[in-house]
């Protein structure tokens, strides 16, 4: 076999495999400002409430800001409050639970996809 095929047929598997990934696009509604063209979150999804902001249902971008006030709260499980800055809203404040052992806080500067669920505040947020 000749030597020079391998890589090549390498090459062109991983550039197929980006192209898959980089067109994949999730369903649902998009807030203005927050394209989610070619985003496919598949990390850590969490879920909670908007704490800070009167809200309205749709699918955004979000990046985080902060992550605190996190409190034991028995069972494994913390409360923690993260910022997250999306377009839309500016800064909003995500109140969840979750077990830091098998799910990290949401970190500065990471990018996440908010969904928010309902005019109340609940949303879920997923890692990309």
């Amino acid at each position: 076999m000749n030597k020079n095929i391998i890589p090549a047929v390498l090459v062109a598997a991983i550039g197929l495999a980006y192209v898959v990934w980089a067109v994949g696009t999730p369903s649902g509604n998009n807030s203005e400002g927050d394209s989610l063209d070619g985003v496919n979150p598949t990390g850590d999804l969490f879920e909670g409430k908007i704490t800070n902001k009167n809200v309205v249902p749709g699918k955004m971008m979000g990046t985080g800001v902060y992550d605190k006030s996190c409190v034991s709260i028995g069972g494994g499980l913390t409360n923690c409050h993260a910022g997250i800055k999306t377009d839309k809203y500016g800064v909003i404040d995500f109140n969840y639970e979750h077990d830091m052992a098998k799910k990290p806080c949401v970190a500065p500067n990471q990018k996440v996809v908010v969904e928010i669920l309902d005019s109340a505040g609940n949303a879920r947020v997923q890692r990309i």
